[in-house]
């Protein structure tokens, strides 16, 4: 992809992730086009012309096989004017290109969302539909967002940015990147900490003990339930810590990490 924006997607000018400045439209008026595409699992709605069924239906089974899941029927919808966009997202202005909502399955694509960077952002949605169907409660908050980041193949954390932060997120109290923005207590800063660290966290994992093997271990259950039995990590905020450090400095994949 483009890496102009992650899911919920927030992106920020380095490593994976770029801003995606908002520019509302002028007035309201119809927000999706005529044009829909159906598919087994989905109907898209206001699909731009570069979008094609096949192409949708190559990135679904992309993050299908990853997750080993068939998507129940969702809706997935396109916006031609961000100002409808993000009144749908219930904010005035926020940097996002697309974003997932859990309460009636569906996945919504800003209009910024381009041929370019439509297979990252649109597979990063749908890792946390299958998130919501699939796994339910079983993944973390905290861990959100790196998953899908991970699944969906949208770059790598920027360890030497997240080393340089005066300090990292306590993990278990990392809630939604956004909902601290949205309710004025956050800024554009803290919600790309809460992307990099958990995109840094899954990476964590990944390597220390299978992601496959621990989410399929949690399904029903809980990932925070598994960690130390199946990755011996006692501590995650240790072990990120020690993690950041350890990539920053070598700029390559740290394996047989000791966990603290």
């Amino acid at each position: 992809m483009s890496r102009k924006s992650l899911g919920l997607m927030t992106a920020f000018g380095l490593s994976s992730f770029s801003v995606v400045f908002a520019n509302p439209a002028v007035g309201g008026g119809p927000v999706r086009a005529a044009r829909t595409l159906t598919l087994n699992q989905m109907t898209v709605e206001g699909a731009p012309s570069w979008l094609t069924e096949a192409r949708t239906q190559r990135v679904v089974e992309r993050i299908e096989s990853k997750l080993e899941w068939d998507i129940r029927k969702i809706r997935v919808i396109f916006y031609r004017d961000r100002e409808s966009f993000l009144k749908e997202f219930g904010v005035k202005d926020a940097a996002i290109s697309a974003f997932a909502r859990k309460k009636d399955m569906s996945v919504h694509m800003g209009p910024g969302v381009d041929s370019n960077d439509f297979d990252g952002v649109f597979g990063h949605e749908l890792s946390h539909v299958i998130s919501y169907q699939k796994y339910k409660e079983a993944i973390p908050q905290w861990l959100e967002e790196g998953l899908a980041n991970l699944v969906s193949r949208n770059g790598k954390p920027n360890y030497s940015w997240l080393a340089q932060q005066s300090a990292l997120p306590v993990v278990k109290q990392m809630g939604h990147p956004f909902q601290a923005v949205s309710q004025g207590k956050g800024s554009p800063d803290s919600v790309r900490l809460h992307y990099e660290a958990s995109h840094a966290l899954a990476e964590l994992l990944k390597t220390k003990c299978g992601l496959h093997d621990l989410l399929q271990l949690s399904t029903g259950s809980s990932v925070e339930k598994y960690i130390a039995t199946l990755c011996g990590i006692r501590d995650i905020d240790a072990a990120l810590r020690d993690w950041v450090s350890r990539k920053s400095q070598s700029g390559k994949e740290v394996k047989n990490v000791t966990s603290p």
